[in-house]
């Protein structure tokens, strides 16, 4: 009876420890899968209004070319009207420092901005050749424009609307007429995307 009773603690036993190496991976693997859905961050606005879901290297390089246009445009356009902005739309009471001054440095950044994107989008692209290279370095330049999107969108409705109380302004937002006519005048220069273009000659 004690032999019988020893033989299926040992058995108990040693299914108790199979349980647990088996069931460790798994919940190591879920509790990974858990963390990975955490890290996930959902797409802003502006990101899912420029995104490019096309598989075709051919149509997602020219989806990029054309949303960098358009993103360009609204950035040019949100960083004039932030450099030409005046009282009521901004509390200038609320201010401490200049007016002048702060438009200024809207001013020397929208000048400043397409030069230091495409040197840096540029020299990430470096040493590679191939025709997924224009897309890439579209899509770097248009991450560089969403980014400042963002940052004229949170200097307008964060700190001039919602912080400093003033009255915003009426057009910061530019209509899809407004970013086809800046277009016009301010179109990204493609450089040579597929072999057998004038660019490319």
């Amino acid at each position: 009876m004690k032999n019988k009773i020893i033989i299926i603690s040992i058995i108990a036993a040693v299914l108790v420890i199979a349980g647990i190496f088996t069931y460790s991976p798994k919940q190591e693997k879920a509790v990974a899968v858990e963390s990975s859905k955490e890290k996930e961050t959902p797409l802003s606005k502006t990101e899912e209004k420029y995104i490019c879901t096309e598989e075709a290297n051919v149509w997602w390089t020219e989806c990029i070319i054309e949303k960098l246009d358009r993103a360009a445009a609204e950035r040019e356009w949100k960083q004039r009207k932030l450099e030409a902005i005046k009282s009521p739309q901004v509390n200038e009471e609320n201010m401490v420092p200049q007016l002048s001054d702060e438009q200024e440095k809207i001013r020397k950044w929208r000048q400043n901005f397409e030069t230091g994107r495409d040197s840096w989008c540029e020299a990430q692209m470096s040493f590679r050749a191939g025709s997924g290279t224009p897309g890439g370095i579209a899509a770097c330049e248009l991450e560089f424009e969403i980014k400042a999107i963002e940052d004229l969108n949170y200097l307008h409705y964060d700190i001039i609307v919602k912080s400093d109380y003033g009255t915003g302004i009426p057009n910061f937002e530019p209509t899809e007429a407004d970013i086809d006519q800046l277009i016009k005048t301010n179109k990204t220069t493609r450089g040579c995307v597929w072999a057998g273009e004038d660019e490319c000659e």
